[in-house]
């Protein structure tokens, strides 16, 4: 992508407080995570209206989009149209009060058939031609190997981002493939790096200790 970004970056995820928001950005935190389905759609409002009159070159936004799919099977029904993959990222776009998304994401795939799904990739190709979105992107939480496997072979998507930590039962198997997509040009980005995807509170050791677990890999950009 190009992309230069600092080590960490911001999950905005659950604040909804645009005073935390606001300290990070002037605090150096450059790329700012969020999605279409955070908060049920305030927590991009909210980011619209702290990055407001700031020169667009000072931030980057990354955002999601997910469709209905089988929990059971992580795969796509009837209902994972193209026509509502652009719906929700156009209302994403209304919400940040910006024309582009610099990382638009396929969010929540968990199987390479869902990572290849066309109406999604159909989806994408369009809103980048458009000029709605730099680069693509798609986020896995589970199965990762198999799914960041396929962003690789699938010669489409420009970014991953996914669940890293150390407590990974397959943490091999998900190191293996973040190697293959970095050396194939993809840009990684890791989550779920401190608290392991757990919500109990880390003390301030073992935030330490996790995130440099994760930054001794060289390919997690």
């Amino acid at each position: 992508t190009g992309l230069k970004l600092p080590v960490i970056n911001m999950g905005v995820m659950n604040s909804d407080n645009p005073n935390l928001i606001r300290a990070a950005l002037d605090s150096g935190i450059v790329l700012l995570d969020t999605a279409h389905a955070y908060m049920q759609g305030r927590n991009e409002e909210v980011i619209g209206s702290v990055i407001k009159g700031r020169p667009r070159e000072s931030y980057l936004i990354g955002s999601k989009v997910s469709l209905p799919q089988d929990r059971t099977t992580g795969l796509y029904g009837d209902g994972a149209t193209e026509a509502e993959f652009l719906r929700k990222l156009d209302l994403s776009l209304k919400r940040l009060g910006i024309d582009q998304v610099d990382i638009l994401y396929h969010h929540n795939v968990s199987r390479k058939e869902s990572a290849f799904h066309e109406p999604v990739l159909n989806a994408m190709t369009k809103a980048k031609q458009a000029g709605k979105i730099r680069f693509a992107g798609i986020t896995t939480h589970s199965n990762e190997p198999e799914v960041i496997h396929a962003a690789v072979d699938s010669r489409f998507y420009e970014v991953v981002l996914t669940s890293y930590n150390y407590q990974q039962r397959h943490v091999a198997e998900v190191k293996d493939a973040i190697a293959r997509a970095a050396g194939a040009g993809l840009g990684v980005v890791g989550m779920k790096a401190i608290r392991g995807g757990f919500r109990q509170a880390p003390s301030a050791q073992s935030a330490s200790a996790a995130l440099k677990w994760v930054l001794q890999d060289p390919n997690v950009h």
